[in-house]
């Protein structure tokens, strides 16, 4: 008479591809987060340039209009005021990144002038990596 059920080699044997399964899959998931967050962030960083830059040619609050980068506290801050230093805090705008992405460059602010929305800086590349995967912004090609 045969009884039903599993025998421990099955057992073993199908607990052991379920591993194998995980291993494999880990790094490919890994990945594509790594990835999505930093898309994420382009996305991010890409809308608040722009909002900024609208905001300052539209003369909002009759004032200069800004994008602060602050890799310390891993965020982005739309602002109000001729720089991230001289800003008018109650206007800020903060917007939280995923964790573990990082600008290339450090701190950056990026200022946009009232009417005309001129940058105070030309030709800003911002990189922005997550764990081996990176991608580059053109700020200036944004406004133009």
């Amino acid at each position: 008479m045969h009884k039903k059920g599993f025998t421990i080699v099955e057992l073993i044997l199908v607990i052991t591809l379920i591993i194998m399964l995980f291993a494999i899959s880990t790094p490919f998931f890994i990945s594509l987060n790594n990835r999505n967050d930093v898309n994420l962030t382009y996305t991010y960083l890409e809308s608040s340039v722009k909002r900024s830059y609208q905001l300052a040619k539209l003369q909002y609050m009759n004032e200069n209009w800004g994008v602060y980068i602050d890799n310390t506290n891993n965020n982005l801050v739309v602002y109000k005021g001729e720089s991230y230093t001289a800003r008018e805090i109650d206007q800020d705008e903060v917007i939280l990144l995923p964790n573990g992405v990082s600008f290339g460059g450090g701190d950056q602010d990026i200022n946009f002038t009232e009417l005309t929305g001129v940058m105070s800086t030309t030709n800003i590349i911002v990189t922005i990596s997550k764990n081996g995967y990176s991608k580059d912004l053109n700020i200036s090609s944004l406004i133009n």
